[in-house]
């Protein structure tokens, strides 16, 4: 499948959107601002998406000429984390039960991936007993996973947001001891962007990553639910997808603009969501990825 979107987008680098980039669109209009847009793909949040049947979905989706990346749990964490927009159970057994409910529609879809978030501590301490429970709980995931043919993706997280993997070498030692081999490495603009050992470990790592979400950070950032567009802010998208580049990576690149207008937590300052439509930001978003893709040499 990747190689016949590669073909299709002139060999580069597919582009897509993570669907909770877009709170206040239907997953309808998610998929037709999404071809409009000039994107290759969306990513599914499930709590948009509850109760629209995956033969439905996919015909829409592949009626618009789109892929599905990635698929959302509407619990995507292992852990629960104070003060953060997506709730769940607290209990970490049963946020590990919500996500093996949506490994079937996964499957259905064709999603090139299954997103979770390893155990967090509050202030990014590696602890043997997360790290403990966060193998156990993941490495059942991979098992149902893998009976389903899904492939699951771990999203690397900055220390910042509590992660005890905040890094690649950090992530793919800490995966390497499940011995799965449908697990692979999600990278984040936002997670990566000031981590100085990036570039050196992509280059070493780049074959176990399964998908790249950009955004770029504002000048004066407000917190997790402050994104802002491709080359905006402090501009550091562009490095971070040509680093990326410069290791061979020729993957999904996704966009996640969470840009908080009070839906989720806080409004932050000059939100996307509350300055302009889902439809136009979209289509800046993909077009500024695109340019960035572009530009590379």
């Amino acid at each position: 499948m990747m190689a016949e979107v590669l073909a299709d987008n002139g060999r580069k680098n597919p582009i897509s959107f993570t669907t909770i980039s877009t709170p206040y669109n239907s997953w309808k209009q998610d998929i037709q601002q999404a071809a409009a847009a000039g994107a290759n793909g969306v990513g599914v949040w499930m709590k948009k998406w509850q109760g629209v049947p995956a033969d439905q979905a996919s015909e829409s989706i592949a009626e618009a000429g789109l892929h599905v990346t990635s698929v959302l749990p509407e619990v995507f964490s292992l852990t629960a984390r104070a003060g953060s927009a997506f709730s769940g159970p607290s209990a970490p057994s049963e946020r590990a039960n919500e996500i093996v409910k949506a490994i079937p529609y996964a499957r259905d879809l064709g999603a090139q991936y299954l997103l979770v978030a390893l155990g967090t501590h509050p202030h990014g301490e590696d602890s043997a007993p997360l790290r403990q429970l966060s193998a156990g709980l993941l490495d059942n995931i991979c098992a149902v996973a893998a009976d389903y043919g899904v492939h699951v993706g771990v999203e690397l997280m900055a220390k910042r947001r509590g992660s005890f993997t905040p890094t690649l070498d950090s992530m793919v030692s800490f995966l390497d001891s499940l011995k799965h081999e449908n697990i692979g490495i999600v990278v984040d603009t936002y997670h990566s962007f000031d981590d100085v050992t990036f570039e050196a470990s992509v280059k070493r790592h780049v074959h176990r990553i399964v998908a790249a979400q950009v955004c770029d950070v504002p000048d004066l950032h407000a917190g997790p639910y402050d994104r802002v567009l491709p080359g905006g802010g402090l501009s550091v998208a562009p490095q971070f997808v040509h680093q990326l580049l410069d290791a061979g990576y020729r993957g999904w690149l996704e966009l996640e603009l969470l840009s908080d207008d009070g839906i989720l937590s806080s409004p932050v300052p000059n939100s996307l969501w509350a300055s302009m439509s889902h439809e136009s930001m979209l289509a800046q978003g993909v077009a500024g990825l695109r340019s960035i893709v572009d530009a590379y040499r």
